[in-house]
């Protein structure tokens, strides 16, 4: 379990660190309007959810990258409002480019990887792992083909006859 939440956590970190490199060292947005947290902060943590846990290239992952990536969106909006709403307090270090009086919640270099990682953490502790090992998965049973020959020696046994009530 704590080795699923190592791998989740850095996945998600780099997601977000990547996604947060790019805007901030990429396109210059050192610091963001709410908005435009809210709309990064939706997509970092959705991208983080759809790479994390069961890969969605894998045969029949594809509807659950999808859920997981609608769900991301939305758990990325309340990210974004909670930490704006409840924790939004200036940095505590310098960062280039960035206002020594920006909100940590502004600054895509910090929240991009803080949220990715939370969900990717998230999302991998969710994934159980044994999708081989789960009820509904096929079996890799050999197959055996019997020949003409052996079929007809087999004897075959008709199934008895159902029984009548009142009889």
């Amino acid at each position: 379990m704590l080795k699923r939440f190592g791998i989740g956590w850095l996945k998600g970190l780099i997601v977000g660190g990547a996604i947060g490199a790019g805007l901030h060292f990429g396109l210059g947005w050192a610091s963001l309007e709410p908005l435009l947290a809210y709309l990064v902060s939706m997509a970092t943590v959705a991208s983080a959810a759809v790479l994390a846990g069961r890969a969605p290239w894998r045969e029949g992952a594809w509807i659950e990258a999808l859920l997981k990536g609608v769900a991301g969106v939305g758990f990325g909006a309340l990210l974004a409002w909670l930490s704006s709403r409840f924790a939004g307090f200036a940095l505590p270090f310098a960062l280039p480019r960035v206002d020594v009086a920006a909100k940590w919640s502004s600054v895509p270099l910090v929240f991009a990887p803080l949220f990715g990682a939370l969900t990717g953490a998230l999302v991998e502790l969710d994934n159980t792992g044994d999708d081989a090992k789960s009820p509904g998965a096929r079996a890799a049973a050999p197959r055996v083909r019997a020949s003409a020959d052996e079929a007809e020696d087999a004897e075959i046994e008709e199934p008895a006859p159902p029984r009548r009530r009142g009889a």
